[in-house]
């Protein structure tokens, strides 16, 4: 069964290929001095990562930065210990298609959203996480260098520290010192 989920990613890649094409939107950079929104991608399968991302979410609120954050979950259903989590939102496997592109309201919401900044803490290929990353029309997209470029404005080498924790620190660092 691993070479039809293998089937399913690539149709998955394939379809977002050719959706991310016909997206279009205003390209301008930003900085957290200018940024009014941000949105927040994330896997959230593993927990143990979700403080930090929760530590980043405050930073930007503190500064008056409105900040939307959606996680994807890698299972079935979503776990009750993210139902009531302030500010986030979450899908899961249910939400996705077939070939596992979300399709569910609250990623259609996310995705619609407009964004200054969208940023992208997922350091791993998650198909469900790319396609929304490709399919905002956030007008600054950050993400993970060499995952897949094609769908950031601005990349992040974290290959001598593959953690999130260190993936946001030098997000937060470079963004406060890019200029417009």
């Amino acid at each position: 069964m691993k070479w039809f989920a293998g089937i399913k990613r690539k149709i998955g890649y394939f379809v977002l290929k050719r959706k991310v094409q016909s997206v279009k939107r205003k390209k301008q950079t930003h900085n957290l001095y200018t940024a009014k929104t941000v949105g927040i991608l994330f896997d959230a399968t593993d927990d143990s990562n979700f403080r930090e991302i929760r530590n980043l979410f405050t930073s930007l609120s503190q500064r008056g930065i409105r900040t939307f954050g959606l996680g994807y979950i890698d299972a079935k259903e979503i776990s009750i210990n993210y139902v009531a989590v302030h500010g986030f939102h979450f899908i899961c496997k249910k939400d996705l298609t077939w070939y596992g592109l979300p399709n569910s309201p609250t990623s259609n919401v996310f995705i619609n959203r407009e964004y200054d900044i969208l940023i992208d803490l997922n350091i791993n290929n998650c198909l469900p996480l790319d396609f929304i990353t490709g399919m905002t029309k956030a007008s600054f997209r950050v993400g993970v260098f060499g995952k897949n470029d094609k769908l950031y404005d601005f990349m992040i080498d974290i290959s001598k520290n593959n953690r999130i924790v260190y993936l946001i620190e030098q997000i937060k660092y470079y963004l406060t010192l890019l200029n417009n």
